[in-house]
């Protein structure tokens, strides 16, 4: 028994623990049948068109030209049917061959499987480049694979958040202190995330590394290092030059319009950062922001700090003292003061608009690549929450040093008195109503009815009446549904509150009880129990994302067969529908030969696609009509139309040329260092 109880230890003091439990949770999630909710419909029928024009048409899936009415209505689908344009999918991944050998629904979640790993191995590659010790990993693996940040957009379909699990690596070629592999791997990284999709996390990042590169030569006096400012994006862009090139095909002149509502607000942030999400299917048990009053959404903008939050306090307020005590010194290749100014920078730009404003400025430069990133700014905020993950890891000796020295003070005596009669109050307050609620419920329910039964006649209780949004529309039948649904959701985090504060008592009575058990382990390890409460929160609220992602059964779609699209024919004569062949990258039309057709508008697909597209019969023109496509033939004889693909494909020859050179160098250096590495052990004794 010792020798066990040894050896979780062992793997817990080096960081393997928390390894081991978050590839446990995804395990769990891989072997199941399900996935989360929401965009995972969209995400679903994205790869099986792909599986499908690559196994059936021996093609890349260029158009899409009968969209499943699932999905039409999703954002950017409903700019184009070009989908080979779509910036947010991972076409162009380097893992999409294997789509030839599995199902959609396999390789999805191995797809994922293999984001998560590479993230993994980024860790430990980390934690040698910046020569961390044991507990510097290990609260650092923590903070990383159990933030919910990637798993809780997985959750809900928003697929390339996984390209989150790329940071560790961009950290470890942002600490290279070689210039050449330094912008090599830095924009290798960059370059990925953009061909699978990342095209918001790929902002995030990116905004973090450049703001990080302008500090690092002003505290550093490397001037040198501008080289890295110049020659990465220029590189980066390279390596993405098919995606880039493919999406700027259709989104050129796309103009995005601006949110009503988007930015953080401190209520919202400190609900969120400091309450652990709790999704429990179905839908309406999540947390319901407009219940609240915030029409943003805790799985889209949400994000759970826990203790994190007071860490970084402390860092922010001790952070002179902090950095001394760290001997901070020996950065490795990291300046940390400029991690903590560029993660600050997201930090700041992701409350009350002021991203908006910035951009609201910019605009009269009227510059392309603006229309990308002016929205969603409050979600800089989990870029920068990685960032500050790192400095707090790399300082958590001090920081567990600080707390130390507070708890020993007044203020925390009377703060630990206030927070004990609050948890007090909680639980018995949540217990008590968990009861009244549960016995309750036919009488309050008759009495509410009455209630609203009043307020919808107009006879009494007219407060409820101002809120009953849709009165002349709707029936008293759909409030009495709407109250059933707010009852539930009531008492559903009332047992929530009432049984998380119910197992922390326990937990704490038999901690306290058994103390002398643990007193060796607490002399061994006496910060044990702020990482405790560092670590539990975070694998908690991941856990529960990762619940809400085995929620919902795979549903496949029949898009085997590459449907025609709907078409409207204008004619003199009697309606003769012409035959029509698709593939994913052309279209056939076999006219009747007793039609005098005028034309052809295909009222689903938008008129501006007309421009992607040419007339390989030269035997008809397309053009807009009322914003719907049209093509008008100038003679009976069949129709050909084809997507332009030399631009596509000019630039993936370039990508490939481009990763194939970059691949080489690197393996070249590698070989080099290897060779080096041995001639030392031979010569250098």
């Amino acid at each position: 028994m010792k020798t066990i109880s040894n050896r979780f230890i062992g793997l817990w003091k080096s960081g393997y623990l928390y390894v081991i439990i978050a590839c446990f949770m995804y395990f769990i999630w891989f072997i199941s049948n399900n996935v989360g909710v929401l965009d995972w419909v969209k995400e679903i029928a994205y790869f099986e068109y792909f599986k499908t024009s690559f196994n059936d048409y021996h093609t890349l899936p260029y158009f899409w030209w009968n969209i499943l009415e699932e999905v039409a209505w999703r954002p950017p689908i409903t700019g184009t049917s070009a989908i080979i344009a779509n910036p947010e999918t991972a076409l162009f991944s380097p893992f999409t061959p294997l789509l030839y050998l599995f199902s959609a629904q396999v390789y999805i979640k191995l797809y994922i499987i293999i984001q998560f790993l590479i993230g993994v191995f980024g860790l430990f590659a980390l934690k040698r480049k910046l020569n961390w010790n044991n507990s510097q990993f290990r609260n650092y693996a923590a903070l990383f694979l159990f933030s919910p940040i990637a798993l809780q957009h997985i959750a809900v379909g928003y697929f390339t958040w996984y390209n989150f699990y790329y940071f560790p690596w961009l950290l470890y070629f942002m600490a290279e202190k070689q210039a050449i592999k330094g912008i090599i791997g830095s924009a290798a990284v960059l370059g990925l995330i953009i061909l699978q999709g990342g095209i918001y996390i790929v902002q995030y990042f990116g905004l973090f590394w450049l703001i990080y590169e302008i500090f690092h030569i002003l505290f550093e006096k490397d001037y040198k290092r501008i080289y890295r400012i110049i020659f990465i994006p220029a590189l980066m862009i390279l390596l993405s030059l098919v995606r880039i090139a493919s999406s700027a095909i259709v989104y050129s002149n796309y103009a995005r319009p601006y949110f009503d509502i988007d930015g953080y607000d401190i209520p919202f942030f400190l609900f969120y950062a400091l309450v652990p999400t709790v999704t429990i299917p179905p839908l309406d048990l999540w947390f319901h922001t407009d219940y609240l009053g915030w029409a943003l959404t805790p799985h889209d903008s949400g994000l759970f700090w826990g203790l994190t939050i007071v860490m970084l306090i402390i860092v922010t307020f001790k952070y002179k003292k902090i950095v001394k005590n760290a001997s901070a010194n020996k950065q490795n290749g990291i300046n940390y003061h400029a991690i903590f100014i560029a993660a600050s920078v997201l930090f700041i730009i992701s409350f009350y608009r002021i991203w908006y404003v910035t951009m609201r400025g910019l605009e009269i430069l009227n510059l392309p690549l603006l229309e990308t990133i002016k929205n969603h700014g409050i979600r800089f905020i989990m870029g920068a929450y990685f960032g500050y993950a790192v400095l707090l890891a790399n300082y958590i000796p001090s920081i567990w040093k600080e707390m130390d020295i507070f708890i020993r003070t007044k203020v925390w005596s009377i703060l630990k008195r206030i927070l004990l009669i609050v948890g007090y109050s909680i639980f018995l307050g949540s217990g008590v109503c968990f009861v009244i609620l549960g016995a309750f419920k036919q009488l309050i329910t008759n009495r509410f009815a009455n209630v609203i039964t009043a307020a919808y006649n107009n006879t009494g209780h007219y407060w409820l009446k101002q809120r009953m949004e849709g009165i002349h529309e709707n029936s008293l039948e759909f409030y009495f549904y709407r109250f059933d649904l707010a009852y539930s959701s009531i008492f559903h985090w009332v047992f929530v509150i009432f049984t998380v504060s119910l197992l922390f008592f326990i937990l704490t009575y038999l901690l306290n009880k058994n103390s002398n058990r643990f007193a060796s382990l607490i002399q061994r390890f006496p910060h044990l129990k702020y990482e405790l409460l560092l670590v539990i929160p975070l694998a908690f609220s991941t856990a529960m994302w990762m619940n809400l992602a085995t929620s919902v059964p795979f549903d496949e779609f029949p898009i085997r067969k590459v449907l025609p699209p709907k078409v409207v024919v204008k004619q003199e004569s009697e309606d003769y529908l012409p035959h029509m062949e698709v593939t994913p990258k052309n279209l056939l039309i076999k006219p009747d030969i007793e039609s005098k057709v005028k034309g052809y508008i295909f009222p689903q697909i938008p008129a501006t696609d007309h421009k992607y597209f040419e007339v390989t019969s030269k035997n008809a023109i397309l053009f807009n009509k009322n914003g719907q496509l049209m093509l008008k033939p100038l003679d009976n004889e069949p129709i050909e139309m084809q997507f332009r693909t030399d631009s596509v494909w000019k630039a993936l020859i370039i990508t490939i040329v481009s990763w194939s050179m970059v691949i080489g160098l690197m393996l070249t250096q590698l070989v080099a260092k290897r060779k080096r590495s041995k001639e030392y052990n031979l010569y250098g004794q």
